[in-house]
């Protein structure tokens, strides 16, 4: 488990919202909701950060699907 691979479901997550493909957002982002709670778990980072990150990770997916919509 590492962090670089932390920042690198975030980037997919965030490119894929960019690029307006919700549905795979959505996939990707509940890898990198588990990913999370798995860091935060092991104290890769700390556990209330995994939750701030999955928190603002699912509101700027709400956003993008009430703007698309």
């Amino acid at each position: 488990m590492q962090r670089a691979r932390l920042r690198t479901y975030d980037k997919k997550v965030r490119a894929l919202m960019a690029a307006g493909n919700l549905e795979d957002a959505r996939t990707q982002f509940g890898i990198y909701s588990r990913f999370l709670d798995r860091a935060g778990r092991v104290h890769l980072i700390h556990p209330r950060q995994a939750d701030r990150r999955k928190s603002r990770m699912a509101l700027l997916l709400n956003k993008a699907a009430q703007k698309s919509a």
